[in-house]
């Protein structure tokens, strides 16, 4: 046992045959401490291994509402591991059970119903479940590049780690890292490395462009010089300094720059995009919708989307739309205990869930379909807050105010670019039809910009 990074005592465990009974036994025996534990493997395989040890030798009893759930599970495959797990207060939580199950888990958790939940990273990576304690199985994992074992970074370690303790939920959260000190990596025992990542401090943060964002900074670098040692030396100043000689050829070979010898010039296209702070394959894409005459508000939303929507109907329902497109969880038994909230809720899967596309609701019809719902209400003269009455009482869903004004600000700035890629190309038609559009999405005249 080590407090405060010091060895300050052993206990042995006789007879346990994994460490995580041993562990389980210590928080619950001798600290008299019954509240939930996260159990975190590297492995999906050990995470349900840990799952099956623990309900054996701590079933603990579930109420009925977690027990009538865990009983409708297929008992087969993974489903007959989970629902003997959850008849023993024990959870499974990781990327290979199908979604249905993981909500399951995690709605049961989130009620206090589960005494131990066990788990990969996907209640690391962005899944908000605190828990009293956080349990490390291994400090190891395998890098994906190598093949060969390293330890977890400071970085993933503090991840999971603050899932201990959470402020409003609890007053103080435990931290358990299980290690065999006779183990070795490379020169430093298990314990060691333990100590190293309890005492780490934040790792130092690298910063690289991808290639699209490095052709955006490039391109929009093009308009303040016009030469390349100009351009070197602006690029030389940078967070991360992109590929000058590379993004140049790229942005030579799509049209968006020209090159005499030691000088660079922007053509028209390449003005666009710089003026517009687009990158240079949503730019090019747009290109092609208006070479193709479609029409700017449908140009708009298949370029980008508003997908930050979220239920404001009562009852157990996942708070995103779009992250669980409420696929199968519209059954009879929840429409009734939404009451008069279900019709709203209905008319949102007819109005955008309805789509005969084979990847149907994850083809990004929903998506583009309430999008343009939400700029015919901008158009017709609502303000954001009163776009956000018109979503609650029509659907029962709303959008937060920071998001929509983000996302109205982006429509203008695309409506701009397609205008001038209109006018570039000669459609002046579709360029006054963009023009207006994008007034009315203002909502002030034309040559003004409120947004």
């Amino acid at each position: 046992v080590f407090e405060n990074g010091s060895l300050i005592g052993k206990l042995t465990f006789k007879g346990e045959t994994d460490r995580c009974l041993a562990i389980t036994k210590y928080i619950r025996h001798i600290e008299k401490d019954n509240h939930p534990i996260l159990y975190f493997s590297f492995s999906r395989s050990r995470a349900n291994e840990i799952a099956k040890i623990i309900s054996y030798k701590f079933a603990s009893q579930i109420d009925n509402e977690a027990q009538e759930k865990a009983t409708i599970i297929p008992e087969k495959g993974i489903g007959q591991i989970l629902k003997d797990c959850l008849l023993s207060g024990v959870g499974i939580h990781h990327g290979g059970l199908p979604t249905e199950f993981r909500r399951l888990v995690f709605e049961l958790a989130k009620k206090n119903k589960l005494r131990y939940i066990s788990t990969c990273l996907t209640l690391a990576q962005g899944v908000n479940l605190p828990a009293r304690h956080v349990v490390f199985d291994d400090i190891h994992v395998i890098d994906d590049k190598t093949g060969e074992k390293k330890v977890i970074s400071a970085t993933l370690f503090n991840q999971i780690a603050g899932r201990a303790g959470r402020p409003d939920y609890h007053d103080e959260g435990s931290v358990y890292l299980l290690v065999d000190p006779a183990r070795r990596l490379g020169e430093h025992t298990e314990d060691e490395l333990a100590i190293h990542l309890l005492e780490g401090g934040i790792e130092p943060l690298e910063m690289e462009h991808n290639d699209e964002a490095a052709l955006e900074e490039v391109l929009a670098s093009c308009a303040c010089t016009s030469t390349l040692s100009g351009l070197e030396r602006i690029c030389s100043h940078m967070l991360t300094s992109p590929r000058v000689g590379w993004c140049v050829r790229t942005l030579s070979k799509l049209g968006l720059i020209q090159l005499r010898g030691e000088h660079i010039h922007l053509t028209p296209l390449g003005r666009v995009a710089a003026t517009s702070f687009l990158p240079p394959s949503q730019l090019l894409a747009m290109l092609e919708h208006v070479r193709s005459e479609t029409p700017p508000i449908e140009t708009v939303v298949r370029t980008t989307v508003l997908d930050e929507a979220h239920l404001a109907v009562r009852g157990e329902l996942p708070d995103g739309v779009f992250s669980h497109m409420l696929d199968g969880m519209l059954t009879n038994e929840v429409l009734t205990r939404l009451g008069s909230d279900a019709d709203r809720l209905m008319r949102f899967a007819r109005e955008f869930l309805s789509c005969r596309c084979k990847n149907s609701p994850f083809c990004g019809c929903p998506q583009r379909l309430f999008s343009k719902r939400v700029l015919e209400l901008r158009a017709e003269g609502l303000d954001p807050s009163e776009i956000n009455d018109t979503l609650r009482e029509e659907y029962g869903v709303y959008v937060y105010g920071g998001d929509l004004y983000t996302y109205l600000t982006q429509v203008v700035r695309m409506l701009e670019s397609y205008e001038q890629l209109a006018e570039l190309t000669g459609r002046y038609e579709m360029a006054e039809e963009a023009r207006s559009v994008r007034s009315s999405i203002e909502g002030v005249p034309p040559r003004s910009k409120l947004l």
